[in-house]
């Protein structure tokens, strides 16, 4: 009986599974990279937000020739005069002016314009937002967006919202 058993013969046979397989590891590496850069195309109007993710974008969309929108950020936009009156032609009409001043240090996206009228009570009464095209007295080309320390005077006419209205806040979208 000097036969081996079966199971060592076979272990034998086995190839050597220690050797690494350097081609799967590399395409497994391009597939992680092409999917990272399909995120980041398929979101970069998302990316193109943030301070850090901007300067990268630019640089790899200006040879691909893709576009990114303005940045947008109303934290650095600031009203500094503000007033709603009747207005002088039109009766049941008020007439607001606002200016408003680009605080930033870049060109950013002209943003939308709310006006809230409320109630003694605090409740709002009315609201109303107002497209760029809308309180730009002038037509401009918005695609450049407000450069920064750049002023808007937002002139607005509407419809006097209610008698029991006794204040109003304007925000910057």
């Amino acid at each position: 009986d000097d036969e081996l058993p079966e199971a060592y013969l076979l272990q034998d046979e086995v190839v050597d599974t220690d050797s690494t397989g350097w081609g799967a590891i590399a395409a497994a590496l391009s597939l992680t990279f092409l999917l990272v850069v399909q995120y980041v195309w398929a979101d970069r109007h998302h990316l193109a937000q943030f301070e850090r993710w901007r300067p990268t974008l630019e640089i790899f969309c200006k040879p691909l020739n893709c576009n990114l929108p303005l940045r947008r950020d109303p934290g650095h936009l600031e009203i500094v005069e503000r007033e709603i009156v009747r207005h002088p032609h039109v009766a049941d009409a008020l007439l607001v002016n606002a200016t408003f001043v680009n605080n930033a240090e870049f060109a950013q996206a002209y943003p939308l314009f709310q006006i809230s009228f409320s109630d003694v009570s605090g409740a709002p009464v009315a609201v109303r937002r107002f497209q760029p095209t809308a309180y730009l007295a002038v037509f401009r080309d918005t695609s450049a967006g407000m450069a920064p320390g750049e002023q808007i005077h937002a002139p607005l006419e509407l419809i006097d919202p209610a008698e029991r209205t006794v204040s109003f806040t304007l925000q910057l979208f």
